[in-house]
């Protein structure tokens, strides 16, 4: 969890592809086309691509070359500048500061989420945090594409810092003392991957926010459970490991995180089990590939589910299984058990 990932294609290497973004690459059915920034300066590269061999080859046969050729350096510098400014918005998955949180000696007991979903994430989330020992500054993660409105503790607004997808709260706190934290904020959230792919993502139509991986509410790695109680308004049908949120829903419940997916799905049951797969998944092809990813993960050396977990998956010990996108490496067996809800890496089965 929250692992580092490596840049594997430059942002020119993408626009280059004057094909589909997506032909040599994996990449998840339910997101749709994503009408985003990196969409319109992938077809604007492409148009002054096509434009600067135009105007080469007819300097070439045309007698006024000297017209043709300055048109084609300013299509040539026009290129340059859509591959600088895409460079420079383009949203990356960043690893994040895990070595803040060695033997913190505080935890999140209860979220209250007022959040909505529109064509960004905007969320004021209320915390209540417990302390077993003193110290200077609580530090929870979350992500560098957000832009924070305030932090207030115990209603007051204190001092923080935002950056390195860490949040640190200049604060005090004493043992067996609770605080109320409320972070009030808003983004864009359309994080790729090591190879350009869109993986984290927020529009009107579709959603990916794996919780346990994707740092998109104020959080610590590998938190223990807490409590949840979220107020979600969204034009579409959002599946979670909580339930699902339709329109503007209040939900409730314990976990360990919150994840959040919309899209092109469809839901489908089969022995009390609820799958909700992309839209042209076969149930009966899903079932075989989720079975050996199982028999994979219990053979394997080193894996990232614990024993129970997996003891939980072999015994089909989940009412709900969801289909999200994560990259690979992230999590090790595209596998994550959360409560009662599987979730599975779209590009593991």
């Amino acid at each position: 969890m929250w692992k580092s990932i490596n840049t594997t294609i430059t942002y020119q290497q993408k626009l280059l592809n004057i094909f589909d973004d997506y032909m040599q690459v994996e990449t998840n059915t339910m997101s749709g086309t994503i009408f985003n920034l990196n969409y319109f300066l992938d077809k604007l590269f492409l148009i002054l691509l096509m434009l600067f061999l135009l105007l080469i080859t007819y300097s070439v046969y045309r007698k006024k070359k000297t017209a043709y050729i300055l048109l084609a350096v300013l299509a040539l510098l026009a290129m340059k500048g859509v591959v600088i400014y895409g460079e420079k918005h383009v949203q990356k998955i960043r690893a994040y500061p895990t070595a803040e949180f060695a033997h913190v000696p505080y935890a999140v007991q209860t979220y209250k989420m007022d959040l909505a979903l529109t064509n960004r994430l905007k969320n004021t989330a209320e915390l209540e945090m417990s302390f077993s020992s003193a110290g200077d500054a609580i530090n929870l993660l979350l992500d560098d594409c957000f832009t924070i409105d305030s932090v207030k503790v115990n209603d007051s607004p204190v001092k923080y810092s935002h950056k390195n997808n860490l949040l640190k709260i200049d604060v005090p706190y004493r043992p067996n003392e609770t605080k109320k934290i409320v972070v009030s904020y808003e983004g864009d959230v359309q994080l790729e991957d090591d190879l350009g792919v869109l993986t984290y993502y927020v529009t009107s139509d579709a959603v990916n926010l794996p919780g346990w991986l994707f740092a998109w509410y104020p959080a610590m790695p590998e938190p223990k459970p807490s409590y949840y109680d979220v107020r979600l308004d969204a034009s579409a049908k959002i599946y979670s490991n909580l339930g699902i949120f339709t329109g503007e829903t209040e939900r409730k419940g314990e976990t360990s995180s919150l994840s959040l997916f919309a899209g092109q799905y469809q839901t489908l049951t089969d022995n009390g089990v609820t799958y909700i797969l992309p839209i042209d998944a076969h149930l009966d092809v899903f079932q075989s590939s989720l079975k050996g990813l199982i028999n994979q993960a219990a053979k394997a050396r080193h894996r990232t589910l614990s024993a129970s977990d997996l003891q939980s998956l072999q015994n089909r010990a989940y009412k709900t299984v969801i289909v999200g996108s994560w990259p690979n490496g992230l999590d090790d067996e595209g596998l994550r058990l959360v409560g009662d809800t599987l979730i599975v890496n779209d590009s593991n089965y």
